[in-house]
């Protein structure tokens, strides 16, 4: 391990090719994992570095993510609204809330009668597709008497 701190460009460099992650930034640099996460957090420079390279990263996640959406993948669909769409009933926890009077209120986080006409729709088609998918609903073809013949 080198015990000469590099300069900040190194570091910067180092924390891109790494996506942020100190400790292989560290690696790369052969420094101690210890030494770089003190450089980072007593260095504005590099801290402001390291949340931007993480900032970038997240961004290309999300492209990715919507990529995925668009192509009508269902499990990015559901990790979207699951993520996003909590305030629109998306979520999987039940909140209990404690009332003023002492009493409990438990919100299950999800009222379908809520809907509109299109979001109803377009849940059916989701779940429709998602049982498709995971093999719950078959197309069968009704038997004839010819077939049974």
């Amino acid at each position: 391990m080198s015990s000469r701190r590099p300069s900040n460009e190194l570091i910067i460099e180092a924390m891109r090719v790494s996506g942020g992650i100190l400790a292989i930034a560290a690696q790369k640099l052969n420094v101690a994992r210890s030494s770089m996460f003190k450089w980072v957090s007593q260095d504005p420079e590099l801290s402001a570095a390291r949340d931007d390279i993480r900032a970038e990263l997240l961004d290309l996640c999300e492209i990715k993510l919507l990529e995925l959406i668009e192509k009508g993948d269902f499990r990015s669909i559901v990790f979207y609204l699951r993520c996003f769409g909590k305030h629109r009933g998306w979520s999987e926890r039940v909140e209990v809330t404690r009332r003023q009077d002492d009493s409990w209120k438990t919100d299950p986080g999800f009222d379908i009668t809520k809907l509109s006409l299109e979001e109803a729709v377009q849940m059916e088609q989701l779940l429709m597709r998602a049982a498709k998918d995971t093999g719950a609903i078959r197309q069968t073809v009704p038997k004839t008497a010819r077939d049974a013949a």
